[in-house]
C-alpha cells in the first residue's frame, strides 16, 4: 500500500510560500489563516548524534488546558552595542557578559527564537552582517545551554521564564510587520497555532489530528 500523503492544510492555517528546500536569505514566510495553499514537503534535517543535548519532543504546549494564546510577533529592536573586537574576544569576562546581556535582551523579546537568527541579530549589534558557523557557536556559548532546545526543525532559545513544555502561545505577524521564515518558528509555536484553529472551529482535538505539524 503506498504511503499516505501528508495533508497540505489544517482548517485554513497555511504555511505560505514554504519552499521544497531551505529558504534563501531573502525568502520570508508567515503563518496566516485563510484559504488553502499547497506546500512542498521536505524531510526533516538529520540531527547530529554527537550532540549531547537531548531532543525535545514536539508536543504543542497547553499547560492550562484553555487553549493557545494568540499574540503579535514583534522583532527585537536593532541598536549598536559595540564593535567587532568584542566578539573577537568573548573569552574576556567583561566582553562575554556584554554579549550575554544583549543575547538575553533579544531572547526576551523574540523567544522562542531560532539559533541562527539569534546569532545574526546579536552580531548586527556589533557591526557584523554575516555570521560564520564558528562565530555563531562562540556567540551562543555565552548563553547557558539550559536555555536551548533542539528539535528536528532546528535549535531554539527560550526566555528565562518560559520552557518548551509549558509554552501555550503563538504569535501572528502584523500585515505591515517583519516576517519570519518558517524555519525560524519553533515547532511548539506552529503546533499551538494549529490546535487553536482546530479548537476555534469547535472540534474536539486529539494529538494525532495535528498531522501537518513538521516533525510530528
Amino acid at each position: 500500500m503506498p504511503p499516505r500523503a501528508a495533508p497540505d492544510r489544517v482548517c485554513g492555517l497555511v504555511l505560505v510560500g514554504a519552499p521544497p528546500t531551505a529558504p534563501g536569505p531573502h525568502e520570508d514566510h508567515v503563518l496566516v489563516a485563510g484559504n488553502a495553499a499547497t506546500t512542498a514537503g521536505r524531510s526533516p534535517a538529520p540531527v547530529d548524534p554527537s550532540e549531547t543535548d537531548e531532543l525535545v519532543r514536539v508536543d504543542p504546549g497547553s499547560s492550562s488546558g484553555a487553549g493557545a494564546t494568540d499574540d503579535l510577533y514583534q522583532p527585537a529592536h536593532h541598536r549598536t552595542a559595540g564593535d567587532r573586537a568584542v566578539l573577537d574576544t568573548t573569552t574576556a569576562p567583561a566582553n562575554k557578559q556584554l554579549v550575554r546581556k544583549h543575547l538575553e535582551e533579544i531572547v526576551a523579546v523574540e523567544g522562542p527564537i531560532e539559533a541562527q537568527r539569534l546569532a545574526r541579530l546579536l552580531a548586527n549589534r556589533f557591526g557584523l552582517q554575516r555570521v560564520q558557523a564558528q562565530r555563531q557557536e562562540t556567540i551562543l556559548d555565552c548563553l547557558p545551554k539550559r536555555r536551548r532546545s533542539r528539535t528536528v526543525l532546528g535549535t531554539f532559545y527560550w526566555p528565562e521564564d518560559m520552557t518548551p513544555d509549558d509554552y501555550a502561545g503563538y504569535r501572528r505577524t502584523p500585515a505591515d510587520g517583519e516576517k519570519r521564515r518558517v524555519t525560524e518558528i519553533a515547532p511548539q509555536e506552529i503546533g499551538n497555532a494549529v490546535l487553536d484553529v482546530l479548537r476555534s472551529d469547535g472540534r474536539l482535538v486529539r494529538q494525532e489530528e495535528v498531522l501537518a505539524l513538521p516533525g510530528s
